[in-house]
């Protein structure tokens, strides 16, 4: 299988899963009832299809590593800005809608406590991934001398999975909740492993082959539960209530940056490491014409 031909089986997934969940929500779902009547083939599309975008890159990437070439750092940095702003654009909506109210609140202090949390969070979250961007067009290694900032983004994700259980868990479908979930996992592995690789003082010149499993996944699951419902929202449709929509604008710019990052690597056979050679040594007829007594 050639690059190409895995770049273009991750963007397939990832169209294909937000496809097959625009059309469940378009065309079968009970604004009423709050359910989807398609008898539940399309959320079982969609979960293969997931699964699919997992496990092709790990068939591809076992034994090789990655390269992000210079070349194709712009279309991770204007991801990475595309996504940044749309993470400040979240922050924004949250502070304009202001804390929810709900019956389904666990607690209200705590509520409150998350909902503080989350708008700070995801404008700093928002500021470090446009950084991010500006530094893969400037090809500059993100974290050098800064390392607390790749950190932003693993908090933004964890304070916003705490958010979504004390709000919108208890009330939940099962379905739309197990996608926000499994988004919030795939991304918080990747930006948690990206982290990881990028605060070294120089662009590293090979990443962990994981790396592509987190995006593909974290690209594929991440735009299926937001995208379609933030189109919804904007054609004035009604859609499942299974987060906000700051939480959904969050969630949008983290996928689409990962879907850029994955569609940006390239993969080569793992290169051989051989120690230094050291110098003068002695060869092994040497070590034989020593080893003879001599008077032979």
């Amino acid at each position: 299988m050639k690059d190409g031909l895995l770049r273009g089986l991750v963007l397939g997934m990832a169209l294909l899963c937000t496809a097959a969940r625009c059309v469940q929500l378009f065309l079968f779902f009970d604004a009423e009832s709050g359910f989807t009547t398609d008898g539940g083939w399309l959320s079982a599309l969609v979960v293969v299809l997931a699964g699919l975008s997992l496990l092709l890159p790990v068939w591809r990437v076992d034994g090789r590593e990655l390269v992000l070439p210079e070349g194709r750092r712009v279309l991770c940095g204007l991801a990475a800005l595309l996504g940044g702003l749309a993470m400040l654009a979240g922050a924004v909506f949250a502070v304009l809608a202001g804390p929810p109210v709900s019956s389904a609140m666990l607690f209200s202090l705590l509520t409150r406590g998350t909902y503080v949390a989350c708008v700070a969070t995801t404008a700093l979250g928002g500021i470090a991934l446009c950084w991010l961007g500006v530094c893969h067009l400037l090809g500059r290694a993100p974290f050098a001398g800064c390392r607390w900032l790749c950190l932003l983004p693993v908090l933004t994700v964890g304070v916003r999975a705490l958010y979504l259980f004390a709000v919108y868990s208890p009330e939940d479908l099962a379905f739309s909740n197990l996608l926000n979930w499994g988004a919030l996992v795939l991304l918080l592995c990747f930006f948690t492993r990206l982290g990881r690789a990028f605060t070294a003082e120089e662009v590293p010149e090979s990443l962990p082959p994981e790396l592509l499993v987190f995006a593909a996944g974290a690209a594929a699951v991440g735009l299926a539960c937001s995208a379609p419902n933030l189109l919804c929202l904007a054609l004035g449709r009604a859609c499942v209530r299974s987060a906000d929509t700051a939480h959904q604008l969050t969630v949008l710019g983290m996928a689409l940056y990962a879907l850029a990052f994955a569609l940006s690597l390239c993969i080569r056979q793992r290169r051989r490491r051989f120690g230094p050679r050291r110098e003068n040594a002695p060869l092994p007829e040497e070590h034989i014409a020593q080893d003879l007594p001599e008077n032979v």
